[in-house]
């Protein structure tokens, strides 16, 4: 977790091995939902990275993205 475009899914895109395409435009939030990525490095031992809305976003408050947050690990 943490502010509208820090880097949080750039993170993950990097681990998880994807491409990102160049954008010359200004960077425009585009998490909206919350996605679970999995990695498995071993048989006993399993990563999950959750990508998540970030805070001061103008689409959304704050409150609302905790709330999505809350309601996600709730019903895991």
């Amino acid at each position: 977790m943490g502010p509208t475009e820090s880097g949080k899914s750039n993170f993950i895109n990097k681990l998880m091995g994807y491409q990102a395409k160049p954008d010359a435009r200004k960077p425009v939030p585009r998490t909206q939902f919350i996605r679970e990525f999995v990695l498995d490095f071993c048989r006993d031992k399993c990563y999950v990275f959750v990508e998540a809305p970030g805070f001061d976003d103008t689409r959304h408050s704050d409150q609302e993205v905790l709330r999505t947050v809350v309601d996600w690990l709730r019903d895991k």
